[in-house]
């Protein structure tokens, strides 16, 4: 099996990767433009959520890795890096609201 992913459609043309993600992005997952998204990283105890943005245009998750994956950057770098190349924007007036399993108790 081929473990080369490559792009053939879209503005990331001949964007080429290797990685741990291959498998997770096996089908080409469309993020359409004007939905809000919310990136997670990590796992338990070292879980973030960052978000939500707003999607500028429409992309294939699986590009986006292959393009990111060519900086080098570390994955806290995502976002900012989402942002500068202008696939999405800030979401202004978000509140986020914690209820703790103790906040309905009587």
């Amino acid at each position: 099996m081929d473990t080369n992913i490559k792009s053939k459609d879209s503005w990331f043309r001949g964007v080429v990767f290797r990685g741990r993600a291959e498998k997770e992005l096996e089908d080409d997952v469309v993020i359409l433009k004007g939905t809000f998204l919310v990136i997670k990283d990590g796992s338990y105890s070292n879980m973030t959520w960052d978000g939500p943005v707003k999607v500028l245009r429409d992309f294939i998750k699986r590009e986006i890795v292959a393009a990111f994956t060519l900086t080098g950057d570390r994955s806290a770098d995502f976002l900012p890096w989402l942002i500068k190349i202008g696939v999405v924007e800030h979401v202004d007036h978000v509140h986020v609201w914690d209820i703790d399993p103790y906040y309905f108790r009587c």
